[in-house]
Order: structure tokens, then sequence, then C-alpha cells
């Protein structure tokens, strides 16, 4: 299952660098909880991108580029901080989750500029643009899906 983010039919596919299992998120007696076990993989782990785009033309990310996200929660892990490395600069913001859905909200970036590879600007900014419109997320098999 594939979450749609905000930008018109694009996802994102991030591989764990830890080794996963499938989980799913549930709520609890009507509430909008989270699965403690997927939490708990979500802020363990460090995500790599593997894969961004329409689902029916995903792209990888350029070579001789990472794009990775981090969470670092806050109380009781449903909200708290989202860090990581978007192609050139470092980025990080703020994140909410509750059952299947995850916001990202007031990522701000570092300010250096690349010029290698050709077009990484311009990756970085829509891998940051898309960032901000993910509205859901579904974890299975060591993917993250938003």
């Amino acid at each position: 299952m594939k979450l749609a983010v905000a930008i018109p039919l694009s996802i994102f596919l991030f591989a764990m660098v830890l080794s996963g299992c499938s989980l799913l998120a549930g709520s609890n007696n009507g509430s909008e909880r989270v699965d403690p076990q997927t939490l708990q993989l979500l802020l363990e782990a460090h995500w790599d991108l593997m894969s961004w785009g329409e689902p029916a033309n995903l792209q990888e990310p350029l070579a001789g580029t990472q794009i990775t996200l981090e969470f670092s929660s806050e109380g009781d892990g449903t909200s708290g901080t989202v860090t990581g490395s978007a192609g050139c600069n470092q980025y990080g913001g703020s994140y909410e989750i509750r059952a299947s859905t995850l916001t990202i909200s007031d990522i701000y970036l570092t300010r250096i500029f690349c010029s290698e590879p050709e077009g990484v600007m311009d990756q970085e900014m829509q891998f940051v643009s898309a960032l901000q419109s993910v509205t859901g997320y579904h974890m299975s098999g060591g993917r993250l899906n938003l």
C-alpha cells in the first residue's frame, strides 16, 4: 500500500538501515494511538530514501547524493523532530504522528550551495517541498512509505 503525499501522486520510499519487520499502526478503542512497536521502529531507524515521485514514474536520488530521515521523540513519541540530509544541505523540522497519519512541518535547511552533481539543488527543493506535504505513512518489510 502506498500513501500519497499532497503533491499529486507523489510518494517517498525510505528503507531503514536496521533490519525490519512488517508492522502496522492501529487504533485503540477508536482513539488515534500509534502501535508501540511501530513507533519504536520508526524512532530507532535511520531511514535512507530509495525512490520518490509519482507511483508510475519513481526515481532514485541522484547518484552521489544521499537523502536521509531520522525521527527524535518528545514525550510519548507521537511528536518530536525530524532531521536528515536533503542531498546537499541538512534539514530539520517537527513531526506529529497519529495511527496512520504523519505530518512534517516547520522545515528548515542549512544554506550551502552544491553545484555537483548537476541538479542536486533542484532535487533538494523538490524533496523538501514534498516532505512538507506528507499526510500519512505505511511501514512494511523494513520500508517506510510516505
